[in-house]
């Protein structure tokens, strides 16, 4: 299920893949996913492989909703490894800018700004969310 947050000539995409340790009867193992990350932004193309956590998706999805309901001014997002980092700040009232840095596996590093439409982040964003979140829930 691919998360993608386009911009003009640009993208951020995860693309989550799996729960790294299905079978694990560790807790904190079961909520592990298998993502890849890519960033296109002018020059600039980074693709590699990262993990991020379940819980990462739910914070971001309560994030995106509190900006979207303009109870917070902006979003941060940080994996547990550092693998992935980003804020989104609204610009203008139709635009948001995002900025971030991506230290994924392979050794890929890359930082990256760009531009994109606030309706984009409305819509499409929060259901990719939902789905991803209902596909690969949080394991209690």
């Amino acid at each position: 299920m691919k998360l993608i947050f386009p911009g003009t000539n640009a993208f951020l995409e995860i693309d989550v893949l799996s729960y790294q340790h299905p079978n694990s009867t560790d807790l904190s193992d079961l909520n592990w996913l298998s993502c890849k990350v890519s960033c296109q932004v002018e020059s600039l193309s980074v693709r590699g492989s990262l993990s991020l956590e379940t819980h990462d998706f739910v914070g971001l999805q309560k994030s995106i909703l509190a900006f979207n309901a303009h109870t917070s001014d902006a979003i941060e997002f940080s994996t547990v490894e550092g693998q992935l980092q980003f804020a989104i700040q609204r610009e203008k009232s139709t635009h948001i800018k995002v900025r971030g840095i991506i230290s994924a596996m392979p050794p890929t590093y890359g930082t990256f700004t760009f531009e994109f439409d606030a309706e984009a982040l409305a819509f499409s964003t929060i259901e990719t969310l939902e789905n991803i979140i209902i596909n690969f829930p949080v394991m209690r």
